[in-house]
C-alpha cells in the first residue's frame, strides 16, 4: 500500500503515489547536484520539470494516479543524469536504458529569440527546417505588397494565435529535436548567449523591472506594441523605398528625355538647371539609400560602416542647401508682374453683331478648363488660352483691347517679357479672330497670360463661337443663360449686362446630340437669313424684339420654321441660324438666304417667289427646285446635280463643279451648269441652259 500525494511538476498538477514520487525526487535531486555549478541551472530545471510533466501527463491518458512505471518511462525518454557528466549519484533510481530517444515531430512556435517583429517568420523557418529566416521574411514582404497590404493582418493574426517558444523544450520541439536532458542543457546554454546579446541591445530600453504579475503584463503589452509599430515602420519604409525609388528613376528619365524643354520652362541658366537636378537627385536619393540600409540592418542584420551614415548626412545637407538657394533664385525670377495693353481696331464693324472666335490654326484640340489661365502644351510651346472680358461700351461703338501679362525679377523686366508675347487679333467683316493659344515669346515661360476686353454698345449683339464661350467673363442681365453654356448664341448688351434672347432651358448644355437638332429649314415671308455651319444649333434675329414679335420661330423635331409677320416694314428681317447639319431648305417669299460651310451627302433647295439664295457648301447629291422668279447661286462641288426651273427662275451653277447634271427649265427660266462627265438638258423654247466643263451634253 502506497501513500498518494499532490504535486506540481513544471506547471502540471499530478496525483502521484509515494514510490513514484521518491523516484522522481531522487532523479531531479541528482540533476540539481550535477548542475550546481551551471549558471542556467534554475532555467534548466524548470524546462526539465515541464518536459517531465508533459511526458507523464501524456502517458496517463484517462488514469488519475501517476505510478512508478509512468515516471520511469518519462525519465527513460529524458535520459540519465550521468549522460552529461557531473558528480555521480549513488542513490539515483535511473534505469540504464539502451533504447535511443525518439525524434518528436516539429511544432509551430514563434521564435522570439531571433525576432524582428513578433518571431513569426523565424518560427516558420524553424518549422520548415530552414536555417535562415530571411527568405521567409522576404516572402512575407512580397505577399504584403502583392496583396496590397492584405497580408499584414494575416501576419498579425499569426502573431496573436501562434504561441512563443519560451522554454528550452519548446524551442527544441520547434526545430523537431528531442527535448531530453542533453539537448535541454545545450539549448539553455545557447539561449543564455542569445539573451546576453539581446539584453545588451535592448535592456536599457525597458525602463522597468520584471518582478510582479502587473509588471509582466505591462512588459508584454509594451513589447507587443513596440514590435507592432516596428513592423508597421518596416512596411511603410519598404513602401517609401518603392515609391521614392520609382519617382527617382522616372524623374531621371523624364529630365534627360525632356532636356530640350528646359530652356522653355526654366528661368535660370541651363547649367543652374542641371545643378538643381543633381541636388534634387541626391536630396531624394539619399533618404532612399538610408531607408534601404535601415531595412538591411533590421531584417538582415547588415552592419554598414560607421562613416557611411555621417557622409550621407553631410552630402544630403549640402545638396539641400544648394537646392534651396537655386529655388530662391528661381522664385525671384517670378516675383514681379508687368503688363502692356494693345488696342484691337474694331472701327470697320458695320454689322450689329460681332462674332468672336479662336483661330483654328492656333487652337489645341479638346476643351480647356474655363477657370484656368495656365494650360501647357509643351510640344507646341504654348502656355494658355486668352480670357475674354465683355462690358458695356460707353462710346456707343464696338471697342476692343488686349492686355498681356508676364512675370520677372523686376517690373521693367516683366513688362519686357509681356511685350514679347505674339498676340494678333484680326477683324474680318464682323468676325473677330483671336489666337487660341498664348505663345510665350522670348524668355521662355514667365507665367504669361492674356486678357481681351471687348466693349459692346447697348442694343448690339455678340456671339461667342465654340471654344471662346468657355473663356468669357461678363455681367449678365439674367444669370440663367451664360456664354459658357451657350456657344454660338447671340447675346444682346443691355444696361444690366448681356442677355440671351433666344436661349431656352434646353440650351443650357453645350453637348447636344446632332441627330436631334434641326436640319430641315422652312423660311416664309420677308427674311434675310444666313444658315451657317456650326457644331451647335443656335438662332438669332436681332430685330425680333420682345415687345413686338416680328418673326415666328417654330421648332418641330428636325424642322425649323421661321415666318415673318405680315405688316409694314422698311425691309426684310435679318436672322442668323447656326446648325451642324443641313439637309433641306424650303423658301417662300422675299429676301435673301445664304447657306455656308456645310459638307453634306444628299441635300435639297426649294424656293418659290423672288427670293435670292446662295449656296456656299458641298453636297454629293443636290436637288434644286425653283419657281416664280426664285434665284439660286451655287459655289462648291458635288457628284450629282438635279435642277427643275420654271416661272422665270434662275440657277447660276457655273461655280458648282459636278460630275453629272440633269436640268429641266421652262417658262423663261435660265441656268448655267458646269459638269465634268455628262449633262442632260430638257428645256422649252423660252428657256436657256448654258453648259461649261468637259462633260458631254444631251439635249432632250
Amino acid at each position: 500500500m502506497n501513500k498518494i500525494m499532490q504535486i506540481n511538476l513544471g506547471g502540471y498538477a499530478l496525483t502521484i503515489d509515494e514510490d513514484a514520487y521518491l523516484f522522481l525526487s531522487n532523479y531531479l535531486d541528482d540533476i540539481r547536484r550535477r548542475l550546481s555549478s551551471h549558471e542556467g541551472r534554475d532555467e534548466i530545471l524548470r524546462d526539465i520539470e515541464a518536459r517531465l510533466g508533459e511526458l507523464i501527463s501524456n502517458r496517463l491518458g484517462s488514469r488519475n494516479i501517476v505510478s512508478l512505471a509512468d515516471v520511469e518511462a518519462a525519465t527513460e525518454v529524458m535520459g540519465k543524469p550521468e549522460d552529461f557528466g557531473g558528480e555521480a549519484n549513488s542513490t539515483s533510481a535511473g534505469k540504464s536504458a539502451d533504447t535511443k530517444a525518439f525524434q518528436t515531430g516539429r511544432r509551430l512556435y514563434r521564435d522570439e529569440s531571433d525576432a524582428v517583429i513578433g518571431g513569426v517568420c523565424s518560427g516558420l523557418a524553424a518549422y520548415f527546417g530552414l536555417s535562415d529566416p530571411v527568405w521567409v521574411r522576404l516572402i512575407f514582404i512580397l505577399l504584403a505588397f502583392i496583396s496590397f497590404g492584405f497580408w499584414v493582418p494575416a501576419y498579425v493574426l499569426l502573431w496573436l494565435l501562434v504561441p512563443p517558444a519560451r522554454t528550452a523544450a519548446e524551442r527544441l520541439a520547434m526545430r523537431g529535436e528531442t527535448p531530453n536532458l542533453e539537448n535541454i542543457v545545450r539549448e539553455v546554454e545557447h539561449g543564455a548567449e542569445r539573451f546576453a546579446r539581446r539584453a545588451e541591445a535592448f535592456g536599457q530600453q525597458a525602463g522597468f523591472t520584471l518582478g510582479t504579475t502587473s509588471s509582466n503584463l505591462a512588459s508584454g503589452c509594451a513589447t507587443f506594441f513596440a514590435r507592432f509599430f516596428k513592423g508597421a515602420a518596416i512596411f511603410v519604409a519598404i513602401g517609401l523605398v518603392l515609391a521614392l525609388g520609382t519617382a527617382w528613376v522616372i524623374g531621371t528619365i523624364a529630365f534627360f528625355s525632356g532636356h530640350s524643354y528646359i530652356s522653355f520652362l526654366n528661368p535660370l541658366p541651363t547649367e543652374a538647371a542641371y545643378l538643381g537636378f543633381i541636388n534634387l537627385f541626391f536630396v531624394v536619393g539619399i533618404p532612399v539609400i538610408g531607408l534601404v540600409l535601415w531595412l538591411l540592418r533590421t531584417i538582415f542584420h547588415f552592419q554598414s560602416p560607421a562613416w557611411l551614415g555621417t557622409g550621407m548626412t553631410i552630402a544630403w545637407v549640402l545638396n539641400l542647401i544648394s537646392l534651396f538657394a537655386l529655388a530662391t533664385w528661381g522664385a525671384k525670377q517670378y516675383s514681379e508682374e508687368g503688363s502692356i495693353s494693345r488696342t484691337i481696331d474694331l472701327n470697320a464693324m458695320t454689322s450689329d453683331t460681332l462674332y468672336v472666335r479662336f483661330d483654328p490654326q492656333t487652337t489645341s484640340p479638346g476643351r480647356w478648363d474655363d477657370d484656368s489661365d495656365l494650360n501647357f502644351d509643351i510640344r507646341k510651346r504654348s502656355i494658355g488660352t486668352p480670357r475674354i472680358e465683355v462690358a458695356l461700351s460707353p462710346s456707343g461703338r464696338f471697342e476692343g483691347s488686349s492686355t498681356l501679362y508676364a512675370r520677372g525679377p523686376s517690373p521693367e523686366a516683366a513688362q519686357e517679357y509681356a511685350s514679347q508675347i505674339p498676340f494678333d487679333a484680326t477683324l474680318t467683316g464682323n468676325t473677330l479672330t483671336l489666337p487660341g493659344r498664348i505663345q510665350p515669346g522670348k524668355g521662355g515661360w514667365r507665367v504669361q497670360r492674356a486678357t481681351v476686353q471687348l466693349r459692346v454698345p447697348e442694343g448690339k449683339y455678340i456671339v461667342f463661337e465654340r471654344g471662346v464661350h468657355r473663356r468669357v467673363r461678363a455681367d449678365y442681365a439674367d444669370e440663367t443663360y451664360v456664354a459658357k453654356n451657350n456657344p454660338g448664341k447671340a447675346f444682346q448688351m443691355t444696361p444690366a449686362g448681356l442677355t440671351c434672347t433666344y436661349c431656352t432651358a434646353d440650351d443650357d448644355d453645350d453637348d447636344h446630340d446632332s441627330s436631334s437638332l434641326p436640319d430641315h429649314f422652312i423660311l416664309e415671308g420677308e427674311l434675310n437669313v444666313d444658315i451657317l455651319h456650326d457644331e451647335t444649333f443656335g438662332i438669332h434675329c436681332p430685330e425680333n424684339t420682345s415687345d413686338a414679335e416680328k418673326v415666328s420661330v417654330v421648332r418641330r423635331g428636325s424642322t425649323l420654321i421661321l415666318s415673318a409677320a405680315k405688316g409694314k416694314r422698311s425691309g426684310p428681317i435679318r436672322c442668323t441660324v447656326h446648325a451642324p447639319v443641313f439637309t433641306s431648305l424650303v423658301a417662300k417669299g422675299h429676301g435673301s438666304i445664304t447657306i455656308q460651310g456645310f459638307e453634306e451627302g444628299r441635300s435639297s433647295i426649294t424656293a418659290t417667289g423672288p427670293v435670292n439664295i446662295r449656296g456656299l457648301y458641298n453636297s454629293s447629291n443636290l436637288r434644286v427646285t425653283l419657281n416664280d422668279r426664285a434665284t439660286v447661286e451655287l459655289l462648291g462641288e458635288g457628284d450629282k446635280l438635279e435642277a427643275f426651273l420654271s416661272g422665270a427662275a434662275k440657277l447660276e451653277a457655273s461655280g458648282w463643279r459636278v460630275e453629272t447634271a440633269s436640268i429641266t427649265a421652262a417658262n423663261n427660266s435660265e441656268a448655267r451648269i458646269q459638269a465634268d462627265e455628262h449633262v442632260r438638258v430638257r428645256s422649252d423654247a423660252s428657256s436657256t441652259v448654258h453648259t461649261t466643263g468637259s462633260g458631254a451634253v444631251s439635249r432632250l
